[in-house]
């Protein structure tokens, strides 16, 4: 199945850094989430410096 995928990320409710991977199906009028995740420390650093 050909998808386009998206990646985003955030901050919880409970302030936690979380990564999102999701895609539109195919009528559009739903999202299917493939994967959330506490970010790693890695990830998290480019987002916080972006963030100031």
């Amino acid at each position: 199945m050909d998808e386009e995928r998206f990646v985003i990320m955030g901050l919880s409710g409970n302030s936690r850094m979380l990564v999102v991977v999701h895609c539109f199906r195919k009528a559009g009028s739903s999202i299917r989430i493939i994967s959330a995740r506490r970010a790693g420390t890695k990830e998290q650093k480019p987002y916080l410096e972006k963030k100031r």
